[in-house]
């Protein structure tokens, strides 16, 4: 055992070790992993189950998506007949993770930047669902560093239709910010 681990004992060396094993340096691959669970590819323009048309990775056609879509060659009638390819689509969802980076730092006052990667894996996918979840109280909770206040707020209080699917969603990405 080594000068740094000689105070932790073994349920502690295991967190520990849980933890390295979680907060790798760029998150984004294993955050792009977790969305296309949740976010299937669907090439064509589709009502999501909410009635917002929708495309590739769970793209709402919001004038910045559909922007995007264009920056890569699909109009609104293209994606609507032919759909986006799915090589296409992961450019688009890296360059919304990128973005939503920038505005994550900048809604957190620069705090995202800071955090360990399963954290900002958990906060990522909330907003890449939807930026409105990054509410006060959430914003709150990174703040002081309460990774309980966060995990539960991430549970109990961004579902608010309570559908069994987002609560699934929502606890796994409150799972590994319980071990930061």
């Amino acid at each position: 055992m080594d000068k740094f681990n000689k105070s932790l004992n073994p349920l502690e060396q295991d967190q520990e070790a849980l933890k390295d094993k979680v907060q790798v340096e760029d998150y984004r691959p294993n955050l792009e992993n977790f969305l296309a669970s949740y976010e299937k590819f669907v090439p064509k323009m589709y009502k999501d189950s909410e009635g917002h048309d929708t495309f590739g990775y769970g793209f709402k056609a919001t004038p910045e998506n559909l922007g995007i879509a264009n920056m890569l060659g699909y109009s609104q009638d293209r994606l609507t007949n032919e759909g986006m390819s799915e090589e296409d689509a992961k450019k688009m969802k890296r360059m919304l993770i990128d973005k939503y980076d920038q505005r994550l730092n900048k809604d957190l006052e620069g705090v995202f930047e800071t955090l360990p990667a399963n954290k900002k894996a958990a906060l990522a996918s909330m907003y890449y669902n939807s930026p409105a979840l990054i509410g006060p109280n959430l914003k709150q909770y990174v703040a002081n560093n309460d990774d309980l206040g966060l995990a539960k707020e991430i549970v109990t209080n961004s579902n608010k239709n309570n559908s069994p699917g987002l609560l699934r969603r929502r606890l796994d990405e409150a799972s590994p910010v319980c071990i930061s």
